[in-house]
């Protein structure tokens, strides 16, 4: 969910403008295509530790996988990308 902010712009004790504008509260997605399995799980949540988790999980159920490795983690890193809701 969004809520409005008000920003004013001011040069010294002059209001110059006000802006509302919508912000959102991002969220953070990530899919095992992402990192280049052949798999369509997608994973989303509000932190970047609970996407990892989510995925650790599923390497570890789904695909064998008992550890992540370094270079893996480093790609989803760089993959996870925000949306607006999961």
């Amino acid at each position: 969910m969004g809520y409005l902010e008000t920003v004013c712009v001011r040069v010294g004790s002059k209001r110059i403008e006000s802006i509302r504008e919508e912000v959102f509260d991002m969220a953070k997605r990530l899919s095992c295509r992402d990192v280049g399995a052949d798999c369509d799980f997608t994973v989303c949540a509000e932190t970047e530790q609970e996407i990892f988790g989510k995925m650790a999980e599923h390497a570890r159920t789904n695909h064998g996988m008992s550890e992540i490795p370094k270079e893996t983690y480093d790609k989803a890193r760089s993959a996870m990308h925000e949306v607006e809701r999961c």
